[in-house]
């Protein structure tokens, strides 16, 4: 992403959540009114995001899903040793809303607090929301967009810290996710596949 296309995403970002002032907001609604199919798909994308991440919250999977999840981890780490046979792609952070509220001055304390991240690879692209809780906890929201065809209709999410894992869990049929009460650290996560993993590090939380 281009330091242009930044600048627009986040003056749409502003838009969206109501963060201009009444001039700017006029003017921006007219150019979106003109908009081509590119920024119109850039709005409908931040409109679902903001959504997921203020009303989504999904149930602790059962039991018997984790261990199904903790099995294809298990799996797919012995597939790591063969060479070749699966693919791990490092996903590289195209997005960062702190950064671009750092650059047009935070305008909100509910702006400074919760963070998106945007992470790209070939195979797909993950959205991630950090939601500050009042006990210094930390939810994750998040939602993988795949850019290719997969034969799964969910994927496995796992986070980890010093390589132990934390919390285990899978997306939905829209390939969303929730992570929630998690401390302040470092971490990383892994998104699994069909013959692939998705690696995220360093996933820093922090205030």
């Amino acid at each position: 992403m281009s330091n242009n296309d930044d600048k627009r995403f986040a003056e749409l970002l502003d838009w969206v959540e109501g963060r201009l002032s009444a001039v700017d907001a006029a003017a921006m609604a007219q150019q979106v009114t003109r908009a081509d199919s590119v920024i119109q798909a850039d709005i409908e994308w931040i409109q679902s995001f903001l959504a997921l991440s203020q009303n989504v919250s999904l149930a602790t999977p059962p039991t018997s899903l984790r261990q199904n999840l903790r099995q294809r981890f298990a799996q797919r780490a012995g597939q790591r040793r063969q060479p070749g046979f699966l693919q791990r792609l490092r996903a590289t952070l195209s997005f960062d809303s702190q950064g671009q509220m750092a650059l047009a001055g935070v305008r909100s304390a509910a702006a400074a607090s919760e963070r998106m991240l945007v992470y790209h690879t070939d195979i797909a692209d993950i959205a991630l929301s950090i939601l500050p809780r009042s006990n210094a906890t930390y939810d994750l929201l998040g939602q993988i967009f795949p850019l290719q065809d997969d034969d799964l209709d969910s994927y496995g999410v796992q986070l980890l810290k010093d390589d132990c894992e934390i919390q285990l869990t899978s997306t939905d049929d829209l390939g969303e996710f929730s992570l929630d009460g998690l401390t302040q650290a470092t971490y990383e996560m892994i998104i699994a596949g069909h013959a692939f993993e998705l690696l995220i590090t360093p996933l820093e939380l922090a205030a």
